[in-house]
């Protein structure tokens, strides 16, 4: 028995079991007698309190609407034992079960909320596990979207539910004394279910949102942008659902109901769902991506380098050339000339910023003497960033003093892919590991922990460095931790390669093909001869990955990263194995003077000569690196029938041969070749050729039909275009005129 006390001093007696009804209507007496005292008060405790029953009763109340729903549609009438035992369920759930909402709370703001968010999270969950049933997922709305699980599987929960608020807006009509036909009941029932599939549109948008952005480290601002966005969908399809239930029941059979009754409601309270459901997906989403910004940065500038390279390199060829204005006929030369890389690899100066007294920043090289002053900055940030800028270029430069050297001895020095390739295998952005981005991935750190850099590592006894390589990674993380953080690198760097122009493989799969027999046909894409045993191929793997062998891996996520960084090369124009970056202990020198000297004399070698008497004798693995190098470069070939090798003597034309344009149109390409006087017109117009296939960024292996031209019908009409006008030439001079495939 609960006793009030009331304004004049008098107690009133409520009995425990008075119905919800007749103690509102006591409420509403005692407020008339009473000069608005409210025998129902509240407080902020009692509203906490409220707020996990109503969360249960908003769960079972959908729970209950879905089998209701579907007995409503088959029942006429609605007066059926099971329609009759369900809303007799969800009346006691409401008013008489140990959830039901206290007197005087049922209709606050706060219990609504609660019973919102409780119907809100089975289609969220239902969302979730649909979309990771769905095997092929498809952007939202898009046309295939519908039939996906990440639809069908809410949708499930939507219909019948949208069903069941319609049977009850019926039963209240009767109620009220009006008369609901059997047609009109069924169709408004029917179009209630219409009306409930509106409630997964919002949970495909942010679980849409979501899987695109599940990888970024969100600042503030984008939280809650983002959060905005799914707080006004939400609300407005609450608001949209209910004025919708709400005109039906006017339109099919009923002229007392109310309309719109409760859109404040209805928008406010599902706009704080909606908002708070995206802060909470995308925080959860979002726990392994904390660093992967990081990792956007530094891919991004590792492409940057690449493309500086590129254009150096393009820089010396016009150097060479002179500047000309128009094509010059040159004599071609007997033998191309293919210099030595010049300039040597430096150590990198040590540059500081300084304040001086008037405010500014100073950035100074400590290195030279009297520490000059190299630029002055009115702000900090901008001092750090020049100084970044300036410490990068002459990075690239190394980079690309190193990589000349390479390329040289392989005879690739005029291979652009050969050039990126030794980029990705050489760039610190590339294949090294900044600390920050590994305790990021690290699961067992926590959040509030993550910016105690030193203390991690000294946990682990592992010393403290800028960056840390791959197979170093590998011993830090755990090997779930390093399956996340490589899967989520090699996603990275997919979108950088898709942007850059390369196909996707991964946009139609929900994961990306890792078997090696797909490794071999997509590197046979590029024109590589993938050879997963050769030296080259497993310090490629390793440079990338952390392991050596490729096909003894089980991390998924290391397979995923080597055909990411696979599938970022362009193409070669040539067939070639893959190019060996492995450290050498001989230089581009001692390899053109051996050349030149051995070539000269007519001289045969032996494994077993170079070992004791070679530019690197004593060193097995070295003398084998140097004959293969002397072998792919095309500048030795071996006696047959022997163990002993051989100078070619034309091998510049073999190098020559193996040229591709650096961030060079096949037109620009064509005239350099051409200006350059070393190859006859013929193998020029190949080679441009070959550039415009390998610039056309054909779909990797098994993702592109093959189409067939005819070039005689073309030409009639008039439409052929550059690639046409150049295979008809091949196909003229081989007597093939009327059909090509390719």
């Amino acid at each position: 028995m609960e006793k009030i006390t009331l304004p004049d001093g008098k107690v009133l007696s409520i009995s425990d079991d008075i119905t919800p009804e007749n103690r509102r209507i006591l409420a509403e007496r005692v407020r008339q007698q009473y000069d608005g005292f409210d025998i129902n008060q509240t407080s902020v405790l009692g509203r906490a309190a409220e707020i996990p029953k109503a969360i249960a009763r908003g769960a079972v109340g959908l729970g209950t609407d879905v089998p209701l729903g579907i007995a409503s549609i088959f029942d006429v009438g609605d007066d059926g034992k099971i329609v009759k035992g369900l809303q007799g369920f969800k009346k006691r759930i409401r008013e008489e079960s140990p959830i039901a909402a206290t007197s005087g709370y049922e209709d606050l703001w706060t219990t609504k909320l609660g019973e919102g968010l409780g119907s809100f999270v089975p289609f969220l969950g239902a969302g979730i596990a649909g979309r990771a049933l769905t095997k092929t997922p498809k952007p939202f709305f898009s046309k295939g979207y519908f039939k996906t699980p990440e639809f069908t599987l809410p949708t499930a929960l939507a219909v019948p539910t949208g069903v069941a608020q319609q049977a009850d807006r019926v039963q209240m009509a009767r109620e009220m004394g009006e008369d609901v036909g059997g047609v009109s009941e069924t169709v408004a029932e029917l179009f209630g279910g219409a009306i409930g599939i509106t409630e997964v549109l919002p949970i495909g948008a942010l679980l849409a949102r979501t899987s695109k952005t599940a990888l970024k480290d969100y600042a503030l601002r984008d939280k809650i942008r983002s959060a905005l966005i799914q707080g006004t969908q939400e609300g407005a399809q609450e608001v949209f659902a209910s004025l919708a239930q709400d005109l039906t029941a006017r339109g099919l059979y009923s002229d007392e109901l109310p309309i719109g009754e409760s859109m404040l409601d209805e928008f406010t309270i599902g706009g704080v769902i909606g908002a708070g459901a995206d802060l909470v997906v995308n925080s959860f989403a979002g726990r392994r991506g904390i660093g992967n910004e990081n990792l956007r940065q530094r891919e991004g500038q590792l492409r940057q380098n690449r493309i500086q390279i590129q254009d150096e390199k393009r820089f010396d060829k016009a150097v060479d050339q002179g500047l000309v204005e128009e094509i010059q006929p040159v004599e071609t030369k007997e033998k191309p000339d293919i210099p030595i890389p010049v300039g040597e690899i430096q150590p990198l100066p040590n540059f500081e910023i300084i304040q001086d007294t008037q405010g500014n920043f100073n950035l100074i090289d400590t290195t030279k003497e009297g520490s000059p002053v190299l630029k002055t900055f009115s702000g900090e940030a901008e001092a750090i960033t020049a100084k970044e800028k300036e410490l990068n270029k002459l990075r690239v430069k190394n980079l690309k003093i190193d990589i000349e050297n390479d390329l040289y001895n392989q005879g690739l020095i005029n291979s652009a892919t050969g050039f990126d390739l030794g980029v990705i295998l050489k760039d610190p952005n590339s294949i090294e590991i900044n600390p920050q981005s590994i305790i990021n991935f690290d699961s067992r750190v926590k959040k509030a922990d993550r910016k105690e850099i030193e203390t991690y590592f000294k946990n682990k006894n592992i010393e403290l460095k800028p960056t840390f390589t791959m197979q170093e990674v590998r011993q830090i993380l755990s090997p779930k931790d390093l399956k996340n953080f490589q899967s989520d690198l090699a996603q990275q760097i997919f979108r950088q390669s898709e942007k850059r122009g390369e196909p996707s493989i991964r946009d139609d799969k929900n994961q990306v093909n890792v078997n090696n027999k797909y490794i071999k046909e997509l590197a046979e894409s590029k024109n590589i001869e993938l050879d997963f045993k050769d030296p080259a191929v497993q310090y490629f793997t390793r440079q990338v990955t952390g392991y050596d062998d490729l096909t003894k891996v089980k991390n998924r996520g290391a397979k995923e990263l080597f055909v990411a960084r696979l599938h970022s090369l362009p193409k070669f124009n040539f067939k070639t194995k893959l190019p060996d970056f492995r450290p050498r202990e001989y230089t581009a020198e001692d390899m053109a003077n051996f050349v030149a000297n051995a070539g000269a004399n007519d001289i045969q070698f032996s494994v077993k000569d170079l070992l004791q008497a070679g530019p690197t004798a004593g060193n097995k693995n070295a003398t084998e690196q140097f004959i293969r190098d002397l072998t792919t470069s095309g500048r030795a070939n071996k006696v047959e029938g022997t163990n002993k090798y051989k100078i070619n003597k034309n091998y510049e034309f073999e190098v020559a041969r193996k040229a591709e344009g650096f961030n060079e149109t096949p037109e620009e390409f064509g005239e350099r070749l051409t200006r350059e006087g070393v190859l006859p017109p013929e193998t020029i117009e190949q080679l441009v050729a070959a550039e415009q296939l390998r610039q056309e960024k054909y779909l990797p292996p098994k993702e592109v039909a093959p189409k067939m031209i005819n070039f005689a019908q073309s030409v009639e009409e008039g439409r052929v275009n550059k690639f046409a006008r150049e295979a008809r030439k091949i196909l003229d001079k081989a007597g093939k005129r009327n059909w090509c495939s390719y």
